[in-house]
């Protein structure tokens, strides 16, 4: 009795070194994909997290997708700089930087390693304000507490561009760097009186802080606008439609970038393949869950603000559709 006691733990012993010895060879085989998003409580995760599920339910042995929240487009692009993203989704204006080695890029130089995959949605500069700040134009920012987001996020730095257009004079306005449930809960209180944010219409989130928080949005116009527009390829007019929101009767001028998917030059051909094709069979179905997504042929606006070379994963799925 007492050999086979003590006799029971080698045993154990050695059949988890065999199980583990076998599972070493499977996880070799086992590639795991990252796909940058944004805050859980965006448009960008919603996406990955979407697209990661449909790839997870494949049950391929040899392929998992992990869709991973993160501060937004230049901490995306940065992180696939340094191969720890595979794939995300970024502003078309930030892409562009990357691929031309321009703005937050020009310390490296062109970004020789991105590409491409496919454009998605056109995002709005969306400013949004506390109806009792009285701001309705941007020239009432004077005095007042604006939000721009956090440093690594793709809207922070298309609100910093369009400041610096403005060339408000020192001292004009303070700014906050709030992002997720802090930024809600900043305009809501009154911490700050005013956002500046970059989404695709209509949103949820913004729908919740116009009727939670009696926001008002205001244009995003006027004669340094039409110019910063005219100088900046990246950026298009844009309404925001009367009616898309509960109480706005009438439509919000502003400009927009372009919300695309972007993967590293170094992931094969097949997986960019399987994301595309993927993303592509289950677009009405992800356009259940975001509205944002525009109704008809998502391959009509595939190319829109993409700068960076296309991988050739895309490629093949775009000339086997017809395309």
């Amino acid at each position: 009795m007492r050999e086979r006691i003590h006799n029971v733990p080698y045993r154990l012993v050695a059949l988890a070194f065999i199980l583990l010895a076998c599972g070493a060879v499977a996880a070799q085989d086992l590639r795991l994909i990252t796909f940058g998003g944004a805050s859980l409580e965006g448009n960008y995760y919603v996406i990955a997290k979407a697209v990661c599920r449909k790839i997870n339910a494949l049950k391929r042995d040899d392929l998992r997708c992990s869709p991973e929240a993160t501060p937004g487009s230049l901490y995306n692009l940065h992180a696939m700089q340094k191969g720890e993203l595979d794939f995300a989704l970024v502003q078309s204006d930030w892409q562009r930087a990357a691929a031309e080695g321009t703005g937050p890029f020009s310390g490296k130089g062109p970004m020789t390693g991105l590409r491409s995959v496919i454009s998605l949605y056109q995002e709005a500069l969306t400013f949004a304000a506390r109806r009792d700040s009285g701001i309705r134009s941007l020239e009432d920012l004077q005095g007042k507490i604006l939000d721009i987001g956090h440093s690594s996020s793709g809207r922070r730095g298309t609100t910093q561009r369009l400041i610096n257009a403005l060339n408000f004079p020192p001292g004009y306005l303070e700014y906050r760097e709030l992002i997720g449930g802090a930024l809600v809960n900043g305009l809501c209180d009154g911490t700050v009186d005013a956002t500046m944010t970059v989404f695709g219409h209509p949103n949820v989130t913004i729908a919740k802080v116009l009727r939670d928080c009696d926001l008002v949005l205001v244009p995003v116009t006027g004669p340094k606008v039409d110019a910063f527009l005219n100088e900046n390829a990246d950026y298009s007019s844009f309404v925001i439609a009367a009616g898309t929101y509960p109480g706005m009767t009438g439509p919000v001028k502003t400009f927009s970038v372009a919300a695309t998917l972007v993967a590293r030059d170094d992931i094969p051909q097949d997986i960019v393949a399987l994301f595309v094709r993927t993303l592509l069979a289950n677009y009405e179905e992800l356009r259940e869950d975001l509205p944002v997504l525009p109704a008809g042929d998502p391959l009509a606006r595939r190319s829109d603000g993409l700068t960076a070379p296309l991988h050739p994963g895309a490629v093949a799925v775009f000339e086997e559709s017809g395309g």
